[in-house]
Order: C-alpha cells, then structure tokens, then sequence
C-alpha cells in the first residue's frame, strides 16, 4: 500500500491532537494524543510508518473525543454569546471603571470621544470585518487563530483586516466628512 493511501487510512481510523496546541502552556512528556478505537499494539501494526512521526504519544478513545467536541462546540457557543451579546469595551454593563482604568482622570471625556470615534468607525465595517478587528485588537488573538477558530486560511482573515482597516483610516482623518459630528 502506498504511503499516501496508508495516510488517507489512517485520517479515517484516527485523529492526531497537539497537545501543545490544543493546551497552551502543556509540559507533559507526551507531545501528542492519537484519538482511536485502536489498541496501541494494533495502531503500531497498521500505521507504524505514520505514529513514528508522533512518538511520544498516547492513546486516547472516543470517550474523549466526545468530551472535546462538547467542550468545543460549548466555546463556541459562549463566544458567539460575547461577540453578539455583550459590550466588547465594558461600558453598558457600568465595569468601565474596573475595567478601563485608562480612561478614568483628567482625559475622562477625551476618551470617552476617541471611543465613540472608534465605535463609529467599527461600525462602518462589515460584520466578519468588525468581528475580526476586535478579535486580533481588543481580544488580542493572533490572525492564525482567527483564522483556525473560523476554519478559513490565514490569507483570508488578514485580507479581510487588511481592507477594514483602510476603510477605518479613510473614515477616521476626516470623521465629519464621513458622518461623525462633535
């Protein structure tokens, strides 16, 4: 059998986790788990060319793989709650001072204008735009994990950034042009 097929074979049969992905800050000794219905000894019979690429692992079965598609799919869910649900900069809820110690002092007001500039400006985005910006500025997430969290590419994220940006800049050197009066 063919290397290639063997790889297709074993993508069916089982499913390969980086730990240190998947755990940020993970130590332990082994650096993957291989999620199988496998015995270990049967793994190594039918795709040792392929799990040597992955030693030191462990095995773990379907039981975990339910426990991490329900945890994903519950992140998932409590972070489309934050997106749509909630006041990304504190504000609604009354925790600005807890929260944004910056803008508390002399500059109170100041601030509170760049903010509404900011808010204004967001909201001239498209809705995947808005969501991405804040993600990589406000939640400070990298673009990779944007893109991973989306199950799109890289190119596609920081292409779509890359365009509300300009957009942002356009509308925030001249804001009373584009609509925003003081």
């Amino acid at each position: 059998m063919e290397y290639k097929d063997l790889l297709e074979q074993f993508k069916a049969e089982c499913k390969v986790i980086d730990f240190k992905y998947e755990y940020p800050g993970y130590v332990g000794y082994e650096q993957f788990g291989i999620i199988t219905e496998l015995s270990d000894q049967e793994l190594i019979n039918k795709y040792q060319v392929i799990v040597n690429d992955f030693v030191p692992y462990i095995i773990l079965d379907s039981s975990y793989k339910a426990a991490r598609d329900e945890y994903r799919q519950n992140e998932k869910k409590h972070q489309w709650r934050a997106e749509n649900k909630s006041d990304a900069f504190g504000y609604l809820d009354q925790e600005t001072h807890s929260h944004h110690s910056e803008l508390i002092g002399e500059g109170f007001e100041e601030a509170l204008l760049l903010k509404s500039t900011l808010v204004a400006a967001l909201d001239i985005l498209t809705p995947k735009q808005k969501k991405r910006i804040i993600k990589h500025y406000i939640w400070g997430l990298t673009i990779e994990e944007i893109a991973q969290g989306e199950g799109i590419s890289f190119q596609q994220v920081a292409r779509s950034m890359d365009r509300g940006l300009k957009r942002m800049k356009k509308f925030l050197i001249d804001p009373v042009k584009n609509g925003l009066s003081h």
